[in-house]
């Protein structure tokens, strides 16, 4: 038996030793495989313990012929350059649903790249609105003002606003549906110290941090 695990150990060793240097990414609604070594920047590094929880999982993708999925330090650079910034800290890695897959807001980061404290909702409303909404994002906030109150970005299909709950409000109001608006109005969502909303895949996410 110990002969049979040390064989399976260095199996595993010998295909992540070989392994092909691509990885699969679901980001902004669509199915991506990156080349893991075309994305890297200095001093982001995927963390020890996010390796070690990976290592396994990725040898047997590789073993059944499988792209693993990247590791949180690939994806922080691919969606980086998606967007044009030229590095991503205070960004981190939300997961929107299996539709939209990953989603980069800001945030602090855990040490496998994910949001510590931001939560993304998915805003239910007509299909209609959210179209409307989504168009709209794209031209109200197509240049953003010379202050801090709003950040902006395009993100490979995906529009992302930042700002504080009153200013998006107050930008919104006469565009978005009542649905939004009152998701938008929530006390949590009020609380929060900064909103976040992305339009990705034919939905809105509101997220908070």
């Amino acid at each position: 038996m110990l002969r049979l695990i040390a064989a399976c150990i260095a199996l595993l060793i010998f295909v992540s030793a070989v392994q092909a240097d691509t990885c699969s990414v679901r980001v902004n609604g669509l199915d991506v495989v990156v080349d893991e070594d075309m994305f890297t920047a200095e001093g982001l590094d995927a963390t020890r313990r996010e390796r070690l929880f990976d290592w396994t999982r990725r040898s047997m993708d590789h073993i059944a012929g499988s792209t693993p999925n990247c590791r949180s330090n690939t994806v922080l650079v691919f969606m980086g350059e998606l967007t044009a910034r030229d590095e991503v800290a205070g960004y981190c890695l939300e997961y929107g649903d299996d539709a939209s897959g990953f989603l980069l807001i800001p945030g602090e980061r855990n040490f496998r790249g994910r949001c510590k404290r931001t939560t993304c909702d998915k805003v239910e409303a007509a299909a209609d609105d959210l179209i409307d909404l989504s168009e709209g994002m794209s031209s109200i906030f197509g240049t953003p003002p010379d202050s801090d109150e709003i950040a902006r970005s395009d993100s490979f299909g995906a529009v992302l606003v930042s700002g504080s709950q009153r200013f998006l409000i107050r930008r919104l109001n006469n565009m978005a549906s009542a649905t939004f608006l009152a998701a938008l109005s929530a006390p949590s969502v009020a609380a929060a110290g900064a909103v976040t909303l992305v339009t990705v895949g034919g939905g809105v996410f509101l997220c908070r941090q």
